[in-house]
């Protein structure tokens, strides 16, 4: 690891707050929208998405829309978009609606709130809401809400951090944020007043580091803020936290970022926090990793009928931590058209060398931005994904799209979900449209391989409008009933060598397999055992990473299934 820089950490508590929120009557329900699949394009590799549910979130107000959600278990969907939020059941029927500043008005007077996330704890079966609200340094807030239950319509307990913690004139934008076992971390980026990215390299950012359980439970917040993050002299700004795709995981916790305003580049940032609320100071690093194909920065778009759309920077815009490595995409050019595409891709080994295998999926005759991705297989060594994003081109309005990436995270065809109505045109006064700052998807707790995801389309009204809907894995080994494993240990892990142990109801023919992250075979052996207890010492005799090790049975079902990290 190359030097790092000095990082800045200080630590705060703030004022125990608990903000009822009380029901209100429930409105007409909307109409539900039956989605279609109304066209692909791209050259198939992987399984298409199958659209399921499609409806209406809520309507606009303000520009871009901002969407984001989370789903929980149950079913209830909790939608944001600009200054609002709104809770639906699974099929689209209307439950609940707020403005942002009055589901947390127990605060005060919030005047100017905006950019809305949302994410549903599973483990704890809670939602979290962060928004800001204020856009100078004089008055700008990070609002972050617990949910009191699983219900988003009952109680929040709310909280309200400082949006600008120096002397400088900073104000807080653009928050995007994730959870390890113990935290909550929220990235924001910090301009001048009166500023922005385009005509200025004075920018900063914030990660903030929040404690779950105190924040669920009501209790004052224990909180962590790191700042001041660069690298080779230059800032870090744009991170994203990187929240675990089938369970959080912790203490040490994954941060992505990149250079969102280069033409190309091909340089990642991994940033680890490492430690716990007991150290007064975590641990906080920064590792450049070289992708193997680059990034750049997108051009602006045009709609059918003229007017132009902003595509902002091609920063990275969602991703997750899955099996030792992190799953991410990306705002990009696609190099081969000169469209905006989507930059994908994933980096390997975070225990031992990191390595990135990236590209761009491109569709030639569409402009495609602002992607969002989440899970869809059915555990390790699955990788599939599904990810969406907007689409655009001179022939055809704005509106939504999905596609694939498979079980060896290879892409499908893109598939046209919501197609757009109209131009969108409401900044009458300005050349560039504002077209959105970044969408929202959530793997499905209650069906494997179905994700859940919010973005939007242009309306005949010249505005835009939020389209919620799910889309599911189509590979069919995803539905194969798989066997039982057996109960057992692999000690230790990382190490150089193995102890596997477990037991057998009987004699048995077993096969041992280990295999490198590419798929190839490392180390095969086969071993006749005797009913009983049984420890297996395993040598991979391979380099630092992460390895899978199979055991079979003599008819080839798989009676152990383990990932082994190699450390010296």
């Amino acid at each position: 690891m190359k030097d790092l820089p000095t990082l800045g950490v200080s630590i705060k508590t703030l004022e125990e707050f608990n903000a009822p929120l009380k029901r209100i009557d429930a409105l007409k329900p909307q109409e539900r929208v039956q989605a279609t699949n109304t066209g692909v394009t791209y050259k198939k590799q992987s399984p298409d998405p199958r659209v399921l549910e499609g409806f209406l979130g809520q309507a606009p107000t303000g520009t871009p829309l901002d969407n984001n959600l989370a789903v929980s278990k149950a079913g209830l969907v909790f939608s944001c978009a600009n200054t609002t939020i709104r809770v639906l059941d699974s099929t689209g029927k209307f439950l609940f609606s707020r403005s942002l500043s009055a589901l947390a008005n127990e605060l005060g007077s919030l005047t100017r709130t905006f950019d809305p996330h949302t994410f549903y704890d599973f483990e704890r079966d809670r939602f979290i809401l962060v928004f800001l609200n204020g856009s100078n340094h004089s008055n700008t807030e990070v609002i972050i809400g617990f949910s009191e239950t699983n219900d988003p319509r009952e109680g929040w307990n709310f909280y309200s951090i400082p949006g600008n913690t120096s002397q400088n004139e900073w104000w807080s934008d653009y928050p995007f944020i994730g959870i390890s076992k113990e935290a909550l971390f929220i990235s924001v980026l910090l301009w001048q007043d009166g500023e922005s990215g385009w005509d200025t390299d004075a920018i900063d950012e914030n990660i903030w580091q929040l404690d779950l359980e105190k924040g669920f439970a009501g209790d004052s917040l224990r909180v962590k803020q790191y700042h001041e993050l660069s690298f080779a002299g230059k800032q870090l700004w744009n991170t994203r936290p990187m929240s675990g795709a089938l369970e959080s995981y912790g203490p040490e916790f994954f941060l992505l970022g990149n250079r969102p305003k280069d033409m190309t580049n091909d340089t990642l940032f991994l940033i680890r926090i490492k430690g716990n609320w007991d150290q007064q100071a975590n641990e906080i690093s920064i590792e450049p990793v070289i992708a193997n194909n680059p990034y750049g920065l997108q051009p602006n778009v045009t709609q059918l009928g003229g007017k132009k759309l902003r595509t902002n920077y091609c920063d990275i815009q969602s991703g997750y931590y899955f099996n030792d490595a992190l799953y991410f995409c990306s705002n990009s050019i696609n190099f081969s058209s000169g469209r905006p595409g989507v930059f994908i891709g994933k980096i390997e080994n975070l225990s031992g060398t990191p390595k990135a295998i990236t590209q761009v999926f491109g569709v030639d005759s569409l402009d495609l931005n602002y992607p969002s991705m989440a899970y869809a297989g059915a555990g390790w060594p699955d990788e599939s994904a599904i990810v969406m994003c907007l689409h655009n081109s001179q022939n055809s309005y704005a509106g939504t799209s999905v596609f694939s990436m498979g079980r060896d995270f290879t892409p499908s065809n893109l598939v046209r979900v919501k197609e757009g109505l109209g131009m969108m045109r409401v900044l009458v006064n300005d050349s560039l449209e504002r077209w959105g700052d970044y969408t929202g998807v959530q793997r499905s707790y209650s069906h494997t391989g179905k994700v859940w995801f919010a973005g939007s389309y242009g309306l005949a009204s010249g505005g835009s409008q939020t389209w919620i809907a799910s889309a599911g894995n189509e590979d069919p080994s995803l539905s194969v009933p798989q066997a039982k494993q057996l109960e057992h240990t692999a000690f230790p892990n990382p190490g150089k060598q193995f102890t596997l142990s477990f037991a057998l109801e009987q004699d048995q023919e077993i096969g041992l397999f280990v295999y490198d992250m590419k798929g190839q075979l490392i180390l095969h052996k086969n071993q006749e055992l005797m009913a009983g207890e049984q420890e297996l010492k395993i040598n991979p005799g391979a380099e630092a990473g992460t390895y899978l090790l199979l055991v079979k049975a003599a008819d080839g079902s798989v009676l152990i299934q383990e990932r082994l990290v190699v450390s010296y």
